[in-house]
């Protein structure tokens, strides 16, 4: 009899927390000890899991506090050894250490061994000793040992760092395709093909393929991602983001939404893709929208000639780059599967007991298609249809029985990989889905969970009569329910990824069983961890959910989620018809309403959200036409402080347009309501905004007239942080004035009120601001590195990194090398950066001051290299524009020139048309000072358009001025000509 020996769960999860005992005191520790990580590496369900762990925690084995984890957002708890299991693991080793355990050899021979012995033997084959965890947990696990199988463990190299993300599917019965893997892996190893589409039929093998040669490449980074029709852009960004953190071993991932600009995080992705050694895997993508589709076309672009490679299945020829990119020497392969040639298809089905008469005629309708063959019984009677399709229906479906084809068809409704758990599934049959999986009809994965191949799902769910539809989606959206339900309460807080999808596919369900009241209040209940998770293909539900038939009060929540997550998303112009529809939902509800005593709905939100989509595409007018209707729904409600609050906005969408009177109006209107209220905080607020509008207006004098009253307004309020503000708005003003002493003075009471009230960034910023006082360079810097050694702890996290920091500062005068070398090695984050360049900005202004032109074009130029770090190009092209107004004034036109066009560039593509008009008003003002006259006009014409289809009134009174001074110059320029 050969001797099995079994581990509980408990014993080999004691096993697996001994390597992690050095995380005990630490403040931050890896997921692989929480709930998620341990039932991953034990390779069984969370929630037994959960069992075993309460189980250890009565005994005294095992405590649990909760901890920042590796690359998460939020705390969750983790789980560790206590010093009292220490002993008792100790004797649990020495136990199974000499346990006799019935292995089988390389000969092939059965012998009995020691667990020891076993280590010892794989030890001499593989140089690496296994843990008992390993041993326990995969070799023994069924009770018997293997030494003839490869365990992946057992290849791990001790100086590569290997990383896997997503899910690569489960490979069995693999079927020849020699040829092809010789093919994929001369690819991997290539420097110079960067992607290889693999493209086919479905069911021809293609993912098959592609996980075979994922499994083989131990020793490389993978990153596996599975494309839906309801992928987004953005999710695809974050997970390759979390992919190229996780190889690099950052703590903090910084989020993919963080930037409205997408071509930015495209470039910082494929920026840390190149410089690794990674694959990366995008199945199905003929799945992706046009949306998507088009920003991985700029990814691939963007990793041409880097050190990862990319493979793409799907089953037609992708349409993600150019039929230059396949020539000879170009960067991209491609391969079309076909299905398996004869004598491979032959050898596979030998074992089936099928005749060569039937064979061959098998193989002229599938044309050696690899599911085909999978699929075939094994009693050797097979009815040969006359095509594919034919096939499918009757070799799958005459072998199954009638309730392995109700769960089939179950299974073909859910859009992703579900766990054959009966916990989960209430009646399942787990035997039958094992048999299920062994015939191949239910793909597996890693995890456990299980999923129907895209060309079986069609085939059962095209059995299901519409009629029934409903009750099979039921059955899916209790299989939500019972998953949700077997979280704890601290994981239902903390798993928010699994949470937020669960909750979105729950959704889905409920939409399609029906439920339209039940997917409506699951998304608004938890679309917070929606949008946390950016789970934007929730916007598709919506969008079916605002086609159904539903109170409008309903449909004004659906549209206003739906468009906070386009928003997110930053589809600008789809957020706004979502919020559109939403006014026009109001409209019809409040309508309805006709008894006064019952509320209406607000459209106020509604009228914010719509301006703040109108402010971040630049459509100032658009702003004041919604601030406007808040308005008058303010007046006729008789609330003074919605009116003031609605004056104020209308006074700052003025401002921004350029409109500095009608601003001023506005303001001044706001002050008064805001007085009879005795609002004392708004006026002082109000009257800053003022100020401001008279600065720019270039009347000093009143600007500070408001900034004082303001000032004593705060004074009587003891609001510090408010004071600190005014102080150097105050100061900015007197500099203006060459009131120089009296600025340093305001700005010294602003930096300690920042420090009474902790206020870090404001202290940064005001330590700038001191800084610019000052004409000597060595001075002004005095201040700079106080607002650098002012960075809040947790940002700066040692004193090396203050140093760093400081030293970088010092070193502008000497040289400018590589800056952005420097900046990487030195771990800061784009928050620390960002406040480098503007340190970086205030030395340029400080040597211009002294003209000192040289050091302060070099100043900017390591402004510049600072935002090419960030991968910021909004304020790389502001930078730009300054750099460009020093060189102008060094005489340097040619340079600045180069710098205004490329500034262009940036800002026509961000669409960012008030900077754009800026760009193109300085540039039109050198071509003035050439005497170009006619390449003047053409780029003023230009700068006129921008400013005025952004609504930014300065720009046009910019361009006007210099078109004035064009016809002077011609004119001047006729007058001498007729004199001479």
């Amino acid at each position: 009899m050969p001797h099995r020996y079994h581990v509980t769960v408990e014993k080999r999860l004691l096993l697996y927390l001994k390597e992690y005992l050095r995380y005990n005191d630490k403040f931050e520790v890896p997921v692989d000890i929480t709930q998620e990580g341990i039932a991953e590496a034990l390779g069984i369900r969370q929630h037994h899991v959960s069992r075993a762990i309460t189980t250890l925690v009565d005994n005294g084995m095992v405590y649990e506090r909760t901890a920042h984890i590796k690359g998460k957002k939020r705390r969750r708890k983790a789980y560790f050894l206590t010093q009292e299991s220490i002993p008792y693991l100790e004797e649990l080793e020495q136990e199974i250490g000499s346990q006799t355990v019935t292995v089988k050899t390389g000969s092939g021979e059965l012998r009995d061994m020691t667990v020891t012995k076993i280590c010892s033997e794989l030890k001499a084959i593989y140089s690496v000793e296994p843990t008992l965890f390993e041993l326990t947990n995969t070799i023994i696990t069924d009770g018997e040992a293997d030494l003839t199988k490869n365990y992946s463990f057992l290849n791990r190299s001790a100086s590569a760092v290997v990383v896997r993300r997503g899910e690569v599917p489960v490979v069995t019965a693999f079927i020849g395709r020699e040829e092809e893997i010789k093919l994929i892996h001369r690819f991997s190893k290539s420097t110079e093909k960067t992607v290889l589409a693999i493209y086919g039929l479905a069911g021809i093998g293609k993912t098959t393929l592609a996980a075979r040669v994922c499994h083989d490449e131990k020793e490389r980074s993978m990153f596996w991602y599975p494309c839906n029709e309801w992928t987004t852009t953005w999710h695809i960004l974050e997970e390759l983001r979390h992919f190229t953190a996780d190889m690099k071993g950052e703590n903090e991932v910084v989020e993919a939404d963080q930037t409205r600009d997408v071509n930015s995080w495209v470039g910082k992705v494929a920026g840390d893709l190149n410089k690794q050694d990674a694959l990366i895997v995008l199945d199905d993508v003929h799945k992706l929208n046009n949306e998507a589709q088009s920003v991985l076309r700029l990814l691939l672009a963007a990793l041409k000639g880097g050190s990862s490679n990319t493979i793409l299945l799907g089953r037609y020829k992708p349409k993600l780059y150019s039929r230059q990119d396949t020539l000879e020497g170009a960067h991209v392969m491609e391969m079309e599967l076909k299905g398996i040639d004869i004598k491979t298809a032959k050898r596979f089905v030998h074992s089936k007991g099928m005749d060569d008469k039937t064979f061959k005629r098998l193989y002229t309708v599938t044309k050696g298609h690899p599911l085909a063959l999978k699929l075939l019984g094994r009693d050797g009677k097979h009815n040969v249809a006359s095509s594919f399709t034919d096939f499918l229906e009757e070799e799958v479906l005459s072998d199954l029985s009638a309730d392995q084809i109700e769960l089939l068809k179950l299974v073909s409704v859910f859009r992703q990989p579900i766990q054959p758990d009966p916990e989960l599934l209430g009646d399942l049959d787990y035997e039958q889905m094992k048999k299920l999986q062994s015939r191949y009809i239910l793909l597996g994965f890693p995890d456990g969970s299980v999923s129907l191949h895209d060309a079986l799902r069609s085939l059962f769910n095209k059995r299901i009569a519409s009629r029934s539809s409903v009750s099979y989606h039921k059955k899916a959206v209790t299989y939500y329910t019972n998953f949700l339900d077997t979280k704890q309460e601290d994981e239902i807080s903390e798993e928010d990824q699994h949470q937020a999808s669960a909750r979105v596919e729950m959704s889905y369900h409920q939409l399609r069983a029906g439920d339209n009241e039940g997917a409506y209040k699951t998304l608004r209940t938890h679309m917070d961890a929606i949008k946390e998770e950016k789970r934007f293909d929730a916007v598709f539900i919506l969008k079916d959910l605002a086609r159904q038939q539903m109170k409008p009060v309903v449909l004004v929540n659906v549209h206003v989620m739906a468009g906070d997550l386009l928003f997110l998303q930053n589809d600008l112009k789809a957020a706004k018809k979502e919020y559109q529809h939403a006014l026009r939902n109001i409209d019809r509800a409040n309508a309805k309403v006709e008894d006064k005593t019952k509320h209406k709905l607000d459209p106020i939100p509604i009228y914010s959200k719509l301006g703040r989509v109108t402010d971040a595409e630049r459509e100032y007018s658009q702003t004041v036409k919604h601030t406007q209707a808040t308005l008058k729904i303010y007046e006729d409600r008789g609330d003074k402080r919605g009116m003031a609050k609605a004056l104020n906005n209308l006074g700052l969408a003025y401002r921004n347009m350029g409109a500095l009177d009608r601003s001023l109006r506005f303001y001044k209107k706001s002050i008064a309501v805001l007085r009879d209220l005795s609002e004392l905080k708004g006026q002082a607020m109000t009257m800053t905004n003022v100020s401001d509008v008279y600065h720019l207006k270039g009347d000093n004098r009143r600007a500070i007239q408001y900034i004082d009253r303001a000032l004593d307004i705060c004074t009587q309020m003891k609001e510090p942080k408010l004071e600190a503000e005014i102080l150097q708005a105050t100061a900015s003003l007197q500099m203006e004035e060459g009131d120089v002493e009296d600025a340093r003075k305001n700005l010294e009471k602003a930096l300690k009120l920042r420090k009474q009230v902790d206020d870090s960034v404001g202290f940064i910023s005001t330590s700038l601001d001191m800084a610019k006082t000052y004409d000597d360079p060595s001075e002004g810097i005095k201040y700079l590195e106080k607002a650098i050694d002012y960075v809040p702890g947790e940002v700066k996290p040692s004193k090396l990194y203050s140093l760093r920091f400081r030293n970088l500062l010092r070193q502008y005068r000497l040289t400018s090398k590589d800056i952005s070398q420097k900046v990487l090695e030195s771990g800061m984050s784009n928050r620390d950066l960002r406040v480098l360049g503007s340190a970086y900005n205030s030395i340029a202004q400080l040597y211009s001051k002294n003209d000192n032109k040289t050091s302060a074009i070099k100043a900017t130029k390591a402004a510049l290299k600072l935002d090419i770090v960030v991968q910021d190009r909004s304020l790389y092209a502001r930078d730009l524009i300054r750099t460009g107004n020093l060189l102008h004034a060094s005489g340097e036109q040619e340079d600045a020139l180069v710098a205004y066009e490329t500034a262009r560039f940036h800002l026509e593509s961000l669409g960012e048309k008030e900077g754009l008009s800026t760009a193109l008003s300085n540039i039109a003002n050198v071509y003035l000072d050439q005497d170009r006259t006619a390449a003047a006009l053409k780029y003023l014409d230009l700068a006129m358009k921008a400013a005025k289809e952004s609504g930014y009134q300065g720009g046009i009174d910019r361009a006007r001025e210099l078109i004035r001074e064009v016809g002077s110059k011609k004119a001047a320029t006729k007058e001498q000509a007729a004199k001479n």
